[in-house]
């Protein structure tokens, strides 16, 4: 029995890859802040102490009453770092513990932990990120039983070009129709599955131009994970996207067109960012600090727009390393300073030694990205897309919007077939690496790199107005909380 007019109540839970937890950390504080609800959030253990970190962020210090109504279960992610497995088994046995009517532990911002009985606080939303499959089948199959009549959102923390293009079809009759006709496993067929892919978002592309960089995702990943996300988001009650409805038009449109057709809709929360006052704190505590100097000295020294910042994440990396040391070289030959972060990635040891004795150079396994990205010696954007979203976005960063570059040579695999935007093919050699890179910085040190700055600052303030009152951000996140 539930208590009648409590208070909403949001269970979040994303997978423990920071890209996609980051942007609902602050989700999660905004949500707190515009109305009286209460927050769940379901984090790996790896995560939970970054997590409440990035949220504390969005708050000034005085905001302690919205931070009590966010608490968390922690839960072991396992030990594959690509195969969230464990982690979905570990959340589901807790879910149906607590929708059992058992009570579960949950801790508050400064760790007191008390149980939640769901009888006194009943969940009137859960948002689960896309790539977690077996929950959301779990839940899914629960409704259809009549057991769990609780609104399943997805969360989708990539940029929505990419999404309609990629997911408005459920492919997994034509992986099982492979997997039978070829006499493969299903896993194995939907990692060979593919087909022309059209959307009005994006200009033409063969389909392999998604993988440019051929990455080796494992099959029990891609029959497990990416096959299902296009059902995933069918089943789903609606779905939040950390894409900003303005940052691409065309894609918003053909989205909600797409959600529409099922009367469901699609809330842009984005960008979700903390404010700016928090990124400028974060910058200058201890672990940012040697950056942020070494900027400051290169800005003394060199002038503002003279630092390059390579930093690719955690999970996927440039498959051909020889191209990344090519391209490392050329600006230790040219003189270029540069911020290189390499938490993924085993370089030569000899290599590693040039980095370090190279005096323009900062190398570390992290640097705070958005105290980086804000200072004023970081330059143009420069583009290596390797999988998922990152083609399509690097597509409306250099095409629809000038204001990026993007490096087409670095391309390896099927990414070495022909670009149709293009008509050209890449070479692909360390050759035509250094030299579409020499070409690259001449323009990006030049005139042309000062004007797509230019182009890049009105979309910076396009974005920055999407939280400000009556913002197309905050506006479609009132608007599904109240729906709720």
């Amino acid at each position: 029995m539930t208590i009648p007019n409590s208070p909403k109540h949001i269970v979040l839970c994303p997978v423990y890859w920071w890209g996609h937890a980051r942007p609902l950390c602050i989700l999660a504080a905004r949500l707190v802040k515009l109305r009286p609800l209460h927050i769940t959030f379901f984090v790996s253990l790896s995560l939970y102490d970054r997590v409440k970190a990035e949220i504390a962020r969005d708050f000034a210090s005085s905001d302690d009453e919205p931070l009590s109504r966010i608490h968390f279960v922690p839960l072991d992610q396992g030990t594959n770092v690509l195969d969230p497995k464990e982690y979905q088994e570990r959340f589901i046995e807790t879910w149906n513990a607590a929708s059992g009517e058992q009570s579960i532990v949950r801790e508050s911002f400064d760790g007191v932990r008390k149980a939640l009985d769901l009888r006194e606080m009943p969940i009137s939303a859960v948002i689960v990120d896309n790539v977690l499959i077996l929950v959301h089948d779990e839940l899914y199959r629960q409704k259809v039983a009549g057991t769990n009549r609780i609104p399943l959102y997805a969360w989708l923390p990539v940029a929505s070009n990419s999404v309609v293009p990629l997911y408005n079809k459920d492919i997994i009759p034509d992986v099982e129709a492979l997997a039978e006709r070829d006499g493969i496993p299903f896993d194995e067929a939907a990692r060979e599955a593919s087909e022309v892919i059209k959307c009005a978002c994006l200009p033409p592309m063969y389909d392999y131009e998604f993988h440019p960089q051929s990455f080796p995702l494992p099959p029990a990943t891609c029959g497990r994970l990416f096959v299902r996300i296009g059902r995933v988001i069918k089943q789903a009650a609606g779905v939040l996207t950390f894409d900003a409805a303005d940052y691409h038009p065309e894609a918003t449109t053909a989205f909600r067109a797409w959600m529409a057709e099922t009367g469901r809709k699609v809330t842009y929360a984005g960008p979700l960012v903390p404010s700016s006052r928090a990124v400028e704190t974060v910058a200058r505590a201890s672990e940012a600090g040697e950056v942020l100097r070494f900027l400051d000295n290169q800005l003394t020294a060199r002038g503002d727009k003279s630092v390059v910042f390579i930093s690719f994440g955690t999970l996927f990396w440039p498959m051909d390393q020889a191209k990344l040391v090519a391209a490392l070289e050329l600006l230790m030959e040219d003189g270029v300073p540069f911020v290189f972060t390499h938490p993924s990635a085993k370089l030569p040891e000899d290599f590693l030694k040039k980095l370090q004795a190279y005096d323009r150079a900062f190398v570390a396994q992290w640097v705070p990205q958005q105290a980086v990205l804000a200072h004023e010696m970081t330059f143009a954007r420069i583009v290596w897309p390797i999988v998922v979203d990152q083609p399509t976005n690097a597509i409306h960063l250099t095409e629809d919007l000038d204001v990026a570059y993007e490096l087409l040579e670095v391309r390896n695999g099927t990414g070495l077939m022909p670009i149709y935007r293009t008509g050209r093919t890449p070479a692909g050699t360390l050759d035509a690496v250094r030299a579409e890179l020499r070409d690259v910085l001449a323009r990006a040190f030049g005139a042309d790199g000062q004007e797509k700055r230019a182009r890049l600052q009105k979309v910076r303030k396009t974005l920055e107005g999407a939280w400000a009152e009556g913002g197309a951000g905050k506006r479609d996140v009132e608007t599904f909380v109240d729906s709720l």
